[in-house]
């Protein structure tokens, strides 16, 4: 009886939280899975957008539209560029962690600096885009004059100058996103017992290496509490 009871109970609950997350399931299904899906099945035809969603308007083509994609240059370029764009993402871990690590044991106004640098990820992007684009300005930019203060006679046109431009982007991103990662990495470091520092100062441990050992320390010291 009790068996029955329970199972009803858990099968009343189930039913109740399939109902609260219908809603997100049914627009994952209508704007996420389905149009993959047919993306999918387009990849391998040619269809006239204008004829409507017509199948006697779709013609199978096979692998040619892979075959045209990766013999178009603008493509293989883009592919380029996002590789070489992606290469800010380490940069930006590292530069957080850094900046985590020298907030977290050096600097007094923690809160404050926390704030400063989670600004920029916060901040509108039309924002963000207006004020690069004044830093960035190829004759009257501060980026420029201060080059120029210190000698450059050329500095670089940056977001106007195409040889460039995906390095300016890189470094506006790496700006924009240290913030929410340096957070991450602060609230990591803060969730470190002090005590641990001080066993591994004790233990010979150098400043390398108490950032190395306390974190391990402390996995060991959740793990097997």
């Amino acid at each position: 009886m009790k068996t029955t009871q329970k199972t009803s109970k858990l099968s009343s609950e189930s039913w109740t939280g399939f109902l609260f997350v219908s809603p997100m399931l049914l627009g994952l299904f209508l704007f996420t899975i389905i149009p993959i899906l047919f993306m999918v099945v387009l990849a391998f035809a040619n269809w006239n957008i204008v004829t409507g969603l017509n199948w006697k308007s779709i013609t199978w083509v096979g692998m040619d539209n892979f075959t045209q994609l990766f013999e178009d240059g603008d493509f293989l370029q883009a592919i380029r560029n996002n590789f070489y764009f992606i290469l800010s993402v380490p940069v930006t871990l590292v530069v957080a962690l850094g900046l985590a690590i020298l907030i977290n044991g050096y600097v007094a106004a923690k809160s404050f600096f926390k704030i400063i640098f989670f600004l920029p990820y916060i901040s509108s992007i039309v924002a963000v885009a207006t004020v690069w684009q004044v830093m960035f300005h190829p004759s009257k930019g501060p980026v420029n004059e201060f080059l120029r203060a210190i000698g450059f006679q050329n500095p670089p046109s940056w977001i106007a100058d195409p040889s460039t431009a995906l390095m300016s982007m890189a470094m506006i991103y790496i700006w924009i996103s240290i913030g929410f990662s340096m957070i991450i990495y602060l609230a990591g470091l803060q969730n470190i017992p002090q005590d641990l520092y001080e066993a591994a100062e004790i233990d010979g441990a150098g400043l390398w290496g108490s950032f190395g050992t306390s974190p391990f320390l402390c996995y060991r010291q959740q793990r097997f509490s």
